[in-house]
């Protein structure tokens, strides 16, 4: 009896143990199975630019639309004069999308194409229309969902009278050099040319507004995987940014060749996703 007595309390806690390590185990797998099922879940791309107002009567805009069922991009229009609105849509996939033109008095569409790229939408906005109200909408849906995110651009041009109303500040052209700088030009002449470690800004007189960049030792890349979905990842992401890149220029060949050429074939992939990424926080410093 003496024996039992003091090997019970021993038995009780080794039993114990044994149960909290068997908890402890399972916790751990099943952590480290729900670490690798989030790490396989597909990413999805944020539209660029979700919102702008266009204003120029002959502009071209990007567009960035999410494989999310009813994804879209809005662009809002002020259209003062009667005349022909023409807008043309196109991206690199194959998807189909929607293109949609809302206007003042009435909730339904005034004109919509659906289908694969391209898509045109030619429509006359007359003097009865124009007394029911000067704003419309343009907008690219993605209603059926399809991927992969695609990034594509439209180009607008609104009735000839509507110039006299333009925005001064509005951009007329977005381009590279061929040292990878980039050049954008505004609707009043106004020129910005930004490069690495300045932004010159010229205005319609010629006078220039030249400011420096103190450029800093960046943090170390980490080491690059060497298989496995992050590589496919950042593959596929860095394609959707020369992507976002060429819909910015217009799909301006002439851009893209120089954006390529500075940019190099051997560069590291790393060092291609943060190039690219500057290159479109320039393209898009205007907005």
């Amino acid at each position: 009896m003496i024996t039992l007595r003091f090997f019970t309390p021993l038995l009780s806690l080794l039993f114990i143990f044994l149960v909290g390590c068997i908890a402890l185990n399972a916790q751990a797998q099943q952590r480290t199975f729900e670490l690798k099922d989030t790490v396989k879940q597909p990413l999805v791309l944020q539209p660029l630019l979700p919102h702008r107002s266009l204003q120029h009567p002959s502009i071209v805009a990007p567009f960035s639309i999410t494989p999310t069922p009813g994804d879209r991009q809005v662009y809002q229009l002020t259209v003062d004069t009667s005349g022909r609105l023409i807008v043309h849509a196109n991206w690199p996939s194959t998807i189909a999308l929607a293109l949609i033109l809302n206007g003042p008095g009435q909730t339904g569409y005034y004109a919509r194409k659906d289908g694969p790229s391209p898509l045109t939408i030619d429509f006359e906005i007359t003097p009865e229309l124009l007394e029911k109200g000067n704003q419309w909408k343009l907008s690219v849906v993605n209603f059926k969902g399809q991927g992969p995110p695609t990034v594509g651009r439209i180009s607008l041009s609104l009735p000839k009278s509507t110039a006299s109303t333009a925005s001064p500040e509005a951009i007329v052209e977005r381009t590279i050099q061929p040292d990878g700088s980039v050049l954008i030009k505004y609707a009043d002449g106004t020129r910005k040319h930004m490069y690495r470690g300045g932004v010159d800004l010229t205005r319609p007189d010629g006078t220039v507004q030249r400011s420096s960049f103190i450029e800093v030792q960046v943090a170390n890349l980490p080491d690059f995987p060497t298989e496995g979905q992050t590589v496919i990842w950042l593959q596929a992401h860095n394609d959707n940014l020369l992507n976002i890149i060429q819909a910015l220029v217009d799909n301006d060949e002439t851009a893209i060749q120089n954006y390529l050429a500075h940019e190099g074939e051997e560069r590291p992939l790393y060092e291609k996703i943060n190039k690219r990424t500057r290159a479109i926080q320039w393209l898009t410093s205007g907005q």
